[in-house]
């Protein structure tokens, strides 16, 4: 049977054989086969996507479970609040703002739109930079240690630790 078939093209969406293997519209039923290759590659680059979407869930997960008894909607330090600096607060003071900038540039590729993009970088960026600014006051006023912590750890990403020359 697969001899007898080989060398053939078949429609996807109906099952026709078409008469040219570089067919690119099916004549029976109208649909399109070059977006079969298309597809393909959404697929694949959607997969990519989901995996990092849920990267940068777990970075938040991970930065939540960290801050534990911390965590508030508002700018508060709390009567038994503590420093974290240990787990992704080692490697970034903001984790948890972090993952939700790269969540939404995640599902901006996900859904292929652009918008997303731009409002997420000169909207919401702005936005958690300046309720950053605004926690780290308050924590530089309560933990003396915050001015080195804050010195060694980049804000929303990784600082490169380079020794200077003296």
């Amino acid at each position: 049977h697969k001899e007898k078939n080989k060398g053939n093209k078949f429609c996807s969406e109906c099952g026709a054989k078409l008469a040219f293997r570089d067919t690119k519209i099916c004549p029976h039923c109208g649909h399109n086969l070059d977006n079969i290759k298309t597809r393909k590659k959404e697929k694949s680059k959607n997969r990519t996507t989901a995996a990092l979407l849920s990267c940068f869930g777990g970075w938040f997960g991970l930065g939540r479970f960290y801050l534990g008894h911390n965590w508030g909607n508002n700018v508060v330090i709390y009567k038994d609040h503590t420093l974290v600096n240990k787990g992704v607060y080692k490697i970034v003071r903001h984790p948890l703002y972090a993952s939700i900038i790269w969540m939404i540039y995640a599902v901006g590729v996900l859904c292929q739109n652009y918008m997303v993009f731009i409002l997420n970088t000169i909207v919401f960026i702005p936005f958690m930079y300046y309720r950053a600014k605004q926690e780290e006051k308050e924590l530089e006023k309560e933990f003396k240690e915050y001015v080195d912590y804050r010195n060694k750890t980049g804000m929303f990403f990784p600082k490169l630790l380079i020794k200077k020359e003296k």
